[in-house]
């Protein structure tokens, strides 16, 4: 089953205490896929340091891309999205949740606007650019 991102990076981030992972499964226990939430300390302009939530994986199997056929709202990939965020504005432990996300993926400018998710900031970490989205929970 081809699924992005490898899962590897979700079981450091388990270990380490940075983020909760959660997995998908059909009624015929296939992996539809995965979604995680958790946190990091960011360093502010000013110097400060601030905790915020982030959604650090999102990976929909590829027999699952696109499914079920019919209404974009019912597909998986959105299904579990809306649900991430919802768990974060039902933990009610932040105002404000980021995702990071590569400039190559065509969903960074179609998917996450529909969730109103928009550019943050963008960085270079190890050689690779990276566009922080981010979308209030207020109101």
């Amino acid at each position: 089953m081809n699924v992005m991102p490898p899962i590897a990076p979700q079981v450091d981030a388990i270990e380490a205490g940075q983020a909760e992972v959660w997995l998908y499964f059909d009624a015929h226990n296939d992996l539809i896929g995965f979604g995680s939430i958790g946190s990091e300390t960011i360093s502010l302009r000013d110097g400060s340091k601030q905790r915020i939530c982030v959604i650090p994986f999102l990976g929909i199997a590829a027999k699952f891309q696109g499914k079920p056929d019919g209404p974009k709202e019912e597909r998986y990939s959105r299904r579990i999205f809306e649900g991430l965020i919802e768990e974060v504005r039902r933990r009610g432990l932040f105002q404000h949740v980021f995702l990071y996300v590569d400039p190559r993926n065509p969903s960074f400018d179609k998917f996450y606007p529909a969730f109103s998710f928009a550019e943050f900031d963008r960085i270079i970490e190890e050689g690779r650019e990276w566009i922080i989205m981010h979308r209030s929970l207020i109101g």
